[in-house]
């Protein structure tokens, strides 16, 4: 700083006579060094600092007087200007021992020598090592410097506070606050400064983090806190109305609270979504399934449109088939419509970690934070939509759960069709492809159907259909999947002729049979 204090390294500009006697004095009192070791008065400046190298340091302009023995006040500022702490209190040390001489120079000319130097720990986790010791000193200095280069702590300042906390785990472990337009941290008293873990006053009432330690000290405004088993701050402040004795301030810091009762903070409602078709995907897998599959499918793959909400599933075996699936769609959403996805949300599931595939095609994979489903709840409540759905089709076409697979397809294909309110009663259908989606081709889900049966297979005389019970829509054909229920094959035919009205399937569910 152009105001700082210079440093002397020879010994024109030393203490005066009456400077020196008078810190010898002071030294002497606090049992600093003995009576015979104090050398005379007359020329102990000038040998002292010839006979031993000075260091170098600096502070700021407008902390440090050379009047007399000032009132030192209680609190310790935080000084970025400083490359060393200083103190002119004794009773902040808790060890302390004789340094090469440090000499200061002063803005207005006179020198302050420093010849001890020790250590001041305010709790367990904050302290300072170093602390040069100057009873013409008349602020307490704290170096930011310093103070980050001993503790590896990081400081946030802001308007009023500024917050020291630990650099890896970010807990606090001071705080000052903003005086006069200067950052003031006032240490607690002796009686509680090895117990808490922030700065307090000299009565220990404003704020009360304790540590685990055998013997703690409770500040007054934490006393009823703890005798009421650490009650919350909105019950506090009713018992304080109620009973005028108890002392309580809503400000006050309590890490027992958090450590017993720290919830996860709230998700609110999200109001945003794409602006248009393909712009965002979600991705996420369900499953797997305790049940039996009819094609050993344990796990489906869900694909939600962010700006329509049209919605594509996958059955899958493995969660191993999950990367190439995402692959393809994303390539048959290019292909077909001519559109380049533009970001991919999913959860941190290492099937979807495709760096080099989606850096390839400009696409921003958005990952959701771990434990926390709620920022791809889009997808993760359309899981529940789809198994509702498909529960319920299986519950009406009284089939077994093995045939799950075929239900929760069929439910998408409803839930695609089906107006919804939040595409303002259009359905995922309509925006999607601009046009009402054909009634026509909804079936009831395991009804009675008559399938034809391939004139190659037949003889004259053999039967011309195939009773079967109908079990939705094969993709890619103009069919239908069917089951014969003589044969128990599945099969894909387009001449079918429906009775909707039967359900042919009489499987009851047993106390032994597995859910979903």
């Amino acid at each position: 700083m152009d105001h700082g204090l210079e440093v002397s390294t020879g010994s024109g500009n030393g203490l005066s006579p009456e400077q020196y006697t008078q810190l010898v004095s002071l030294l002497q009192q606090a049992n600093l060094v003995p009576s015979a070791s104090i050398p005379s008065t007359s020329n102990a400046t000038t040998n002292h600092i010839k006979a031993t190298p000075l260091i170098s340091t600096s502070f700021s302009a407008s902390s440090l007087v050379n009047a007399g023995i000032p009132s030192i006040p209680n609190y310790w500022l935080l000084d970025s200007g400083a490359n060393e702490h200083i103190c002119g209190n004794i009773s902040y040390f808790t060890s302390f021992h004789r340094i090469k001489p440090v000499c200061v120079n002063l803005p207005n000319k006179t020198t302050i020598l420093v010849h001890y130097a020790g250590n001041v720990v305010f709790t367990p986790q904050f302290y300072l090592t170093n602390v040069l010791y100057s009873p013409l000193c008349q602020l307490n200095l704290m170096s930011v410097a310093k103070l980050c280069e001993s503790l590896s702590c990081v400081l946030n300042f802001s308007n009023g506070k500024c917050l020291i906390q630990d650099q890896t785990s970010l807990k606090m472990i001071g705080l000052a606050n903003q005086v006069d337009g200067l950052y003031r941290y006032t240490p607690a008293s002796d009686a509680c400064s090895n117990n808490f873990m922030l700065s307090t006053n000299k009565s220990c009432n404003s704020s009360f983090s304790v540590s685990c330690n055998s013997s703690n000290c409770i500040p007054v405004a934490a006393l009823w806190h703890f005798r009421l088993g650490h009650l919350s701050n909105q019950r506090m402040t009713k018992m304080s109305h109620l009973y005028p004795s108890i002392v309580h301030n809503n400000k006050d810091i309590c890490d027992i609270c958090h450590f017993s009762k720290q919830k996860h903070l709230p998700f609110s409602s999200s109001l945003s979504h794409a602006s248009a078709n393909f712009e965002l995907l979600h991705f996420d897998i369900w499953g797997p399934i305790s049940i039996s599959p009819v094609h050993d499918h344990k796990y489906f793959l869900t694909i939600l449109d962010d700006h329509n909400r049209f919605l594509w599933i996958i059955l899958l075996k493995s969660k191993s088939e999950v990367s190439n699936h995402v692959k393809n769609f994303i390539l048959m959403i290019k292909t077909h419509f001519h559109i380049t996805l533009k970001f991919v949300r999913s959860d941190n599931g290492p099937e979807f970690l495709l760096h080099d595939f989606y850096a390839s095609h400009g696409i921003v994979h958005q990952k959701s934070c771990v434990e926390t489903p709620q920022q791809n709840g889009r997808v993760e409540r359309k899981h529940q939509h789809i198994l509702n759905v498909g529960k319920a089709l299986l519950f009406h076409s009284k089939l077994p759960p093995s045939f799950w697979s075929y239900a929760v397809l069929h439910a998408v294909f409803f839930i695609n069709r089906v107006p919804t309110p939040v595409l303002n009663n259009m359905s995922p259908y309509h925006v999607m492809f601009h046009q009402l989606p054909d009634i026509q081709l909804f079936k009831v889900f395991g009804c009675l159907c008559f399938a034809s049966t391939l004139q190659s297979h037949r003889s004259k005389l053999q039967p011309r259909a195939r009773k079967s019970l109908f079990l939705g829509y094969k993709p890619g054909y103009k069919g239908y999947h069917l089951l014969d229920l003589n044969t128990r094959e599945i099969f894909v035919s387009r001449h079918v002729t429906f009775h909707e009205n039967i359900l042919p399937y009489k499987f009851t569910p047993s106390s032994t049979t597995p859910g979903w």
